[in-house]
């Protein structure tokens, strides 16, 4: 059994830190990380999720991520097979241009509520959402994802009676990303998966260089909120 409180949180940082150890990146470390905990403490527990493959409902909205998430994707995909790579660039570039046109059009709305984006795109599909109903992306898939359980069972978006269930350990993810992100670029905010696509594909998909989101306040082009359910 996996201890929990202030003993299981040092704990799991110290297997963060061995993950780290052993080659993978912080991002990669920290989800190898909650993985294990998660699969003990929903063991421990006895909770039931009811969340599996195919089950897509939760998956009709606009995630939030932080850079280094984001970083973790874009080596993910530069490392697809040739034709899922163009296929998904693809599905990926209409995705942004959509994107552009909605902050384009709703820019000083954003501005006084970053969280507008949240109810303007329920009921979307995710762009790494896959015609099996299945992540694309699933081993580098964001935090918020990774953590989003429910313990009933889903129906559609608009009519979901889903139950989110919050494990400790998942908060210990959180938090320790998100404090990853302001020892890099000043700030533990995230930004919408849109914005983080529009600016990837003005760069031919290549990773974001951390000095170009290292100025005072950051990129002035990423909306930037706080991550729900800190």
């Amino acid at each position: 059994m996996l201890e929990l409180g202030n003993v299981g949180k040092r704990q799991f940082e110290d297997l963060v830190s061995k993950n780290q150890n052993a080659g993978m990146s912080y991002i990669m470390a920290v989800y190898a990380a909650l993985d294990k905990y998660l699969a003990n403490e929903i063991k421990d527990s006895g909770v039931a999720l009811t969340c599996g493959k195919g089950c897509a409902v939760c998956c009709y909205q606009m995630i939030s991520c932080t850079k280094p998430e984001m970083d973790e994707i874009i080596l993910f995909i530069s490392r697809m097979e040739k034709g899922a790579r163009h296929d998904l660039k693809k599905q990926l570039g209409q995705f942004a241009e959509e994107w552009e046109q909605y902050y384009s059009k709703n820019q000083l709305s954003l501005t006084q509520n970053p969280f507008l984006f949240v109810n303007d795109w329920k009921g979307k599909p995710c762009p790494f959402l896959g015609s099996d109903g299945a992540c694309i992306i699933y081993p580098v898939r964001i935090i918020d994802c990774r953590t989003l359980s429910s313990l009933r069972k889903c129906e559609t978006f608009e009519t979901s009676r889903a139950q989110r269930h919050r494990f400790a350990c998942e908060t210990w993810a959180n938090n320790l990303i998100l404090d990853h992100q302001e020892d890099r670029f000043g700030y533990q905010a995230v930004s919408p998966l849109g914005h983080w696509l529009s600016i990837c594909k003005k760069r031919n998909w290549q990773p974001i260089r951390d000095d170009e989101l290292r100025l005072e306040g950051g990129d002035k082009s990423v909306l930037r909120s706080v991550r729900l359910g800190r």
